[in-house]
């Protein structure tokens, strides 16, 4: 997950002191897009983890960006993804 992704898509959709379209639709739609693909990276794992049978680095760098910051009330989506969801409740040990 790109954090600078989502963090623009909080700035410009929560903070920015004026609403910009373009700055919102560019960073939340880049958000989801990202999501998208950890949630269909996720599908095709048989372990539930992003790379191999354990947790691995890889995980904890997702995990410590995406599980702090869901649910998205800034970035709502759709239908949240079941494996997505499965990922956040992995154990991390």
């Amino acid at each position: 997950m790109n954090d600078s992704m989502q963090g623009q898509a909080n700035h410009f959709n929560r903070y920015a002191p004026e609403r910009i379209e373009y700055g919102v639709n560019r960073y939340v739609n880049e958000t989801r897009r990202l999501y998208g693909v950890l949630n269909t990276q996720l599908e095709k794992s048989t372990s539930g983890y992003l790379v191999g049978d354990k947790c691995t680095i890889a995980d904890i760098a997702h995990w410590g960006f995406v599980y702090p910051s869901f649910p998205f009330p800034s970035l709502p989506l759709p239908i949240p993804p079941q494996h997505f969801l499965s990922y956040l409740t992995l154990p991390r040990s």
